[in-house]
């Protein structure tokens, strides 16, 4: 499942605007749905209510129902339609059109439903909620969340529901993301840890202690028969890791994913990470859990509290996680925008009038984020008041440099230019 395209008539702010999200004439994918998409822009241009329109509206035709098998469709109570407009996506290699009072699907047109009942069925065939949608709020990374990383497995409850992972199709990370939710998705790693804490008692207890070599061969097999959830997790997130001088601790099991010093081995607890450290693996955790193959994957300001070195690597992470899914991102990062190739940018702009316009990158994928932020951002002057000040002062200089004769004077002004020049880099 991707998004194709995107056309708003009216939505808060945003007026007669439209989104192509395919790869262009030329592209080696030429017309296929993007397979990630960048919306970048200055604050209040609409990228968060962007990312929370396309996310809603698509769980909404996820949930669409049809009554009698006829070209008549009903809306769904928990979700509801407020795209004016028209949306369209790629649905099991079929196209899926939205408008304001109709849906294409299949070569059928379905309209709204007028009459009092019948058969109802689901617009969608074979829904064994494969298409997913991931939408990640810029608020998801709070206190609330975090608390579980840092309890002791064996002090976590975990009370199963009826509904398992891999049956939903809709998951909304904010700050008010359930206990329940974040424990599911830490459960393998839980159940495993306490499997570990379980067969190193029943050693234990049955007198391997005295023996260890006996211990160790033990310990082996069971381990060989009960592989660790995390390696294959530590082999996942080991690129970006490592780049925090950090590594997940295949062995402690004090925590449900517990980590150390690349250097020192010194155990770190989860509280002792930085805040960055901390979002990043929430980020990164559902992706990795969850099955995204046919997903679309929605994440708002992902470089909150990321040093630019880590900001670079995040989108190739993510990819590499969820290779599959079409990954939209929200950022004011041209760290983050640097990883998207040109096509794939969506800049958002205020006119003149006020209204908000669109229109594509075109630095090149990888580009100096400077450039990016000139040639994208659109941010042309990018020193403060004092970096505005020392560049007139340069700029007059050379002009007095140019002009004097005197070579006292002119050995003294070139000594103040290249004073200011060389601290700024001018």
């Amino acid at each position: 499942m991707k998004i194709k395209s995107l056309k708003i008539n009216k939505h808060f702010h945003l007026e007669d605007i439209s989104f192509d999200f395919t790869y262009p004439l030329g592209h080696e994918k030429e017309g296929q749905p993007l397979d990630k998409i960048c919306f970048i822009g200055q604050s209040a241009t609409g990228k968060t209510k962007l990312l929370k329109l396309i996310s809603e509206t698509i769980l909404y035709l996820l949930r669409l129902e049809i009554v009698n098998g006829t070209d008549i469709w009903m809306k769904p109570s928990n979700y509801s339609n407020d795209l004016d407009g028209k949306l369209e996506l790629i649905f099991e290699k079929n196209s899926l059109i939205l408008t304001n009072d109709e849906v294409q699907y299949n070569n059928s047109i379905f309209k709204n439903h007028k009459g009092s009942g019948g058969t109802i069925d689901n617009l969608l065939p074979n829904h064994n909620y494969s298409n997913k949608v991931l939408y990640f709020d810029s608020n998801y990374i709070s206190t609330e969340n975090l608390k579980y990383f840092n309890t002791k497995p064996l002090e976590i409850v975990f009370e199963p529901r009826k509904t398992e992972l891999n049956k939903l199709d809709e998951f909304i990370f904010d700050e008010n993301s359930s206990d329940q939710y974040i424990i599911r998705l830490l459960k393998s790693f839980l159940d495993y840890r306490q499997k570990f804490d379980t067969k190193a008692r029943e050693l234990l207890l049955s007198g391997y202690i005295s023996d260890m070599n006996k211990l160790n061969k033990e310990f082996q097999k069971w381990q060989k028969e009960n592989p660790n959830p995390i390696d294959n997790l530590s082999e996942k997130f080991d690129l970006i890791f490592s780049k925090l001088n950090l590594e997940i601790d295949k062995i402690n099991v004090d925590y449900p994913i517990p980590f150390k010093n690349k250097n020192t081995d010194e155990i770190i607890p989860f509280s002792g990470l930085s805040t960055g450290t901390k979002g990043l693996l929430l980020l990164l955790l559902p992706l990795y859990l969850i099955d995204t193959s046919k997903s679309i994957v929605l994440i708002d300001e992902p470089e909150r509290s990321l040093y630019p070195d880590i900001q670079m690597e995040l989108i190739e992470t993510f990819k590499k996680i969820s290779p599959k899914s079409q990954l939209i991102i929200a950022t004011h990062s041209p760290f983050i925008a640097s990883s998207f190739e040109p096509e794939e940018r969506f800049i958002l702009f205020f006119h003149e009038d006020g209204k908000v316009g669109v229109m594509r990158g075109t630095a090149p994928i990888g580009d100096d984020p400077n450039d990016i932020l000139k040639s994208d951002f659109k941010l042309e002057h990018l020193m403060n008041v004092d970096g505005r000040e020392a560049f007139d002062k340069y700029k007059k200089l050379k002009k007095e440099l140019s002009e004097e004769t005197n070579k006292k004077k002119k050995d003294k002004l070139l000594e103040e230019l290249l004073e200011i020049g060389n601290a700024y880099k001018f």
